[in-house]
């Protein structure tokens, strides 16, 4: 049992400080953002590239998102085409295809692409089309006459949200159920020993 007979007085103290100094550092600073960018990035990689992933997509199109794409304007306008970005990895990471014996074909690089924006909190593919819908065909934004049609991921291709996405949200709720259950049953253990303290002084 959790807390049985064995448990003293100093035990008890022990555990009651323990419990309201996260709750005393909970109401003074609030939820602390935490950095876990590298931890989501090899849980993306796993879900994106397997387990034996190498990260060669996961690390090229982090990177491509933070750097290539700002540099060369590409979140603003019309963005870039599935296929420009294709060739810009085909160009990084020639020995990562299927044509040189690489895993990498342009199918599973649209896929990617695709997982790792859903599941990278903060990123969106082609975010401005959200209201159509959260699968890849119906955020997918098409250019060109009937018969060449250009796959494009646009303005902002991989937009950063201002605020949570709803993966963040859910997380915050529980954590938020997940605090107020503890402190639920902190008060109540607390009341339970002060009832038997009164009890036993009587």
């Amino acid at each position: 049992m959790l807390f049985d007979e064995k448990f003293s007085d100093e035990d008890w103290n022990d555990f009651y400080n323990y419990g309201f100094g996260y709750v005393q550092e909970y109401l003074a600073k609030g939820l602390v953002q935490s950095d876990n960018n590298q931890y989501e990035i090899k849980v993306i990689k796993a879900t994106v590239e397997g387990v034996d992933g190498s990260g060669a997509f996961t690390e090229w199109f982090d990177g491509w998102i933070k750097n290539d794409r700002l540099k060369k304007g590409l979140n603003k306008g019309d963005g870039i085409s599935l296929d420009d970005l294709w060739s810009s990895f085909v160009k990084d990471n020639l020995l990562e295809t299927s044509e040189a014996g690489g895993s990498w074909d342009k199918k599973r690089f649209d896929q990617a692409v695709w997982d790792f924006t859903d599941r990278m909190r903060g990123y969106q593919y082609n975010g401005h089309l959200s209201k159509k819908g959260s699968t890849k065909s119906s955020r997918r934004m098409q250019k060109g006459s009937a018969g060449n049609e250009n796959l494009t991921f646009v303005s902002p291709p991989i937009s950063i949200m201002s605020g949570y996405n709803r993966r963040t949200i859910l997380n915050l709720q529980s954590l938020y159920q997940m605090t107020t259950m503890t402190m639920m049953m902190i008060c109540r253990s607390l009341r339970r020993r002060l009832t038997k303290s009164m009890v036993e002084k009587m």
